[in-house]
């Protein structure tokens, strides 16, 4: 005996919206056992006839809902007639392959993002980070719970999706899961990364993310001062979980280790000093209350592959510049902050030689740091440097530039480039060096030294 299908378009009150329209649904019932699929259809429920199955009214935007109906309940019952040529029985199962196309092809959402997930889990470490997959994961479940939700089944074909999966899905984690524009923004990212996969293996033939723009919006992240972060450093917790997160964020703020790096780390992470360094630290270090300091290198095999790290004595094994840098950047350092936080009103930071075993592209960042809009600190930095590389008007205006030479008596004079009324575009640094500023040595007869007069 061949089963009976009925289609019936209803009202599901229970989804009522805020502004009280209600969703059309789409119910096929085959032998008392039901398939039911929402319309993306919204009614006032005074303009719907029950009888009819349809919106009452003339008007354009009525026009349209009816005229969908009718396209879906044509799509429903050409469904049944195509599960009968192909002779399979009509049942409730084969109605919903055949309505979400899972007959058509074996490329399923659900099982192409699983392949997906397990994939990204075997490059973690390899260039991914755990956090990644995670992040992944949890768009998964959130998939599943949607296809569950809107269209009661367990996944869905990638031929089924369509732009109003995509703005379906949004809906879902606005309303259903309660996450914030930049949270459910990474989920419909997430997705569309693995859809766009999908379109480039040709499993789809038209990408449902088209017409679909990502939203976000820009946080704007504040940082701890100086003073604020030495109060959570004294801050003591009677809780000893608190302790340990307090830790861990000073840890990561001190360092500029991510939170998930710093809660990863294991005793396999601390490198042993070696004896060498040991038997020098205690000769050198003896009844000195200053710390020894060690960076830190990758060692290489002669095949070029790296292996474990190991430690160099700052100032036994790095160079000049390294030191010295160093030494320098904990002045710079506290200078800015304490300008910013007011602990101070402004800073004073002097240094002669200032180019001396530094690269010019180092000084250069050093006199952007204290230039930094980002930073807005009142901190001042006064150096005297023969670098003519820093006489760059993209870097300092005219009137932070001066010329420092002795006169006739050794007295020395100091001299403002503004002085000198150069122009804007004028090369300071090339006319520094023909002469036109001063301040150079007069050097002459270097030759006659080598040549012999005799």
């Amino acid at each position: 005996m061949e089963a009976k299908m009925n289609v019936l378009f209803y009202l599901r009150k229970a989804k009522t919206t805020k502004e009280n329209l209600v969703p059309i649904y789409l119910r096929v019932t085959i032998d008392g056992k039901g398939f039911e699929v929402t319309t993306d259809r919204f009614i006032d429920p005074s303009r719907w006839s029950s009888k009819a199955g349809k919106v009452k009214g003339t008007s354009e935007d009525f026009k349209v809902i009816n005229n969908h109906i009718d396209i879906l309940k044509r799509k429903a019952f050409e469904h049944q007639q195509d599960i009968l040529l192909k002779g399979l029985p009509l049942t409730i199962e084969t109605f919903k392959s055949a309505w979400w196309g899972l007959g058509e092809s074996h490329y399923t959402l659900l099982n192409v993002f699983k392949q997906h997930n397990d994939d990204l889990k075997e490059l973690i470490g390899k260039g991914y980070a755990k956090a990644t997959w995670t992040k992944y994961e949890t768009t998964k479940r959130h998939l599943t719970e949607f296809i569950k939700w809107k269209h009661n089944f367990p996944d869905i074909n990638l031929k089924a999706l369509k732009y109003e999966f995509v703005t379906g899905f949004e809906f879902f984690l606005r309303s259903q899961k309660d996450l914030g524009i930049n949270s459910y923004g990474k989920c419909i990212k997430n997705l569309k990364k693995v859809v766009t996969e999908c379109v480039a293996k040709e499993w789809l033939d038209k990408d449902p993310f088209m017409r679909y723009q990502v939203k976000h919006w820009e946080t704007k992240i504040s940082y701890l001062s100086a003073h604020e972060l030495q109060l959570l450093t004294q801050k003591e917790f009677s809780n000893e979980r608190l302790s340990v997160v307090k830790d861990l964020f000073l840890f990561s703020c001190y360092t500029s280790y991510a939170h998930i790096d710093a809660a990863n780390l294991t005793l396999d992470n601390i490198v042993d000093i070696p004896e060498r360094f040991k038997n020098s630290l205690t000769e050198k270090w003896k009844g000195k209350d200053e710390k020894a300091v060690f960076t830190f290198h990758k060692r290489f095999d002669e095949n070029g592959n790296s292996g474990d790290n190991i430690p160099f004595l700052l100032d036994d094994q790095e160079s000049d510049g390294t030191r010295k840098y160093f030494n320098l950047i904990g002045v710079f350092i506290t200078a800015i902050l304490e300008s910013i936080t007011a602990i101070l009103e402004s800073r004073l930071v002097v240094i002669d030689e200032f180019d001396a075993r530094l690269h010019t592209l180092l000084t250069k960042s050093i006199l952007k740091l204290f230039h930094s809009s980002q930073t807005k600190s009142k901190a001042q930095l006064l150096v005297a440097s023969h670098d003519t590389a820093l006489l760059d008007r993209n870097l300092l205006r005219r009137d932070q530039i001066y010329f420092v030479e002795k006169d006739k008596y050794g007295a020395t004079e100091i001299t403002s480039l503004v002085e000198y009324k150069p122009r804007k575009e004028s090369p300071y640094d090339k006319n520094y060096l023909d002469g036109k500023y001063g301040a150079i040595p007069f050097i002459d007869g270097l030759e006659s030294l080598m040549v012999d007069d005799r």
